[in-house]
């Protein structure tokens, strides 16, 4: 009578449906990173910088344009001797070309700030979401650079429906481990 009772309890384990795990609910957010970087003090405190540097460069500028403009007369003036209009020649070519350094100078060290201000920014922006995000129990964090869903100028904007189109949609920011499963997928694909 005791193996019967074995027997039954064994059949009944490998018979019985198979509980299904419970519902996993993952929690996502989204964020409008243009939004949070143009509110962010460090931004704008660069942009008061970068403007300050763009008009330092554009005084340059105008100061070597005005050079320029007064060598430029000086070698097509009539009345002055062909040694003074070659010279004066001579001299604007050299001020064009510093203009011309000038202007690659400033496009160059512009450039390098911005970049450099930028990779800090997002940087700032990344770590604070990580943090947010496992305090608040959040998996997945995708950001976005758009117009609130609800604001009402953004379906009357051509150029921001434009750009909509042409985006890409909402990008990784922060994710739970667990959360990319384009290596499993990866992996499903190559059994087939």
């Amino acid at each position: 009578m005791l193996a019967v009772g074995l027997v039954v309890v064994v059949s009944r384990s490998w018979s019985a449906p198979k509980a299904e795990p419970p519902a996993r609910r993952t929690r996502v957010a989204v964020l409008n990173v243009s939004q949070v970087i143009k509110s962010y003090a460090k931004w704008k405190t660069f942009q008061a910088h970068f403007k300050k540097d763009v008009e330092r460069y554009e005084e340059e500028a105008k100061e070597l344009k005005a050079q320029v403009d007064s060598l430029a007369k000086d070698s097509t003036a009539a009345d002055a001797p062909a040694a003074q209009r070659e010279q004066a020649e001579e001299k604007l070519k050299e001020a064009k070309r510093a203009l011309e350094d000038l202007a690659a100078k400033a496009k160059k060290s512009l450039a390098e700030k911005q970049a450099k201000q930028y990779t800090e920014l997002y940087g700032d922006v990344r770590h604070a979401v990580a943090k947010y995000a496992k305090a608040h129990d959040l998996e997945l964090v995708l950001q976005y650079n758009d117009m609130f869903a609800d604001s009402p100028e953004g379906d009357k904007n051509p150029l921001g429906i434009q750009r909509r189109l042409t985006t890409d949609g909402c990008l990784p920011l922060y994710a739970a481990d667990g959360m990319d499963i384009s290596k499993d997928i990866i992996f499903a694909m190559g059994q087939h």
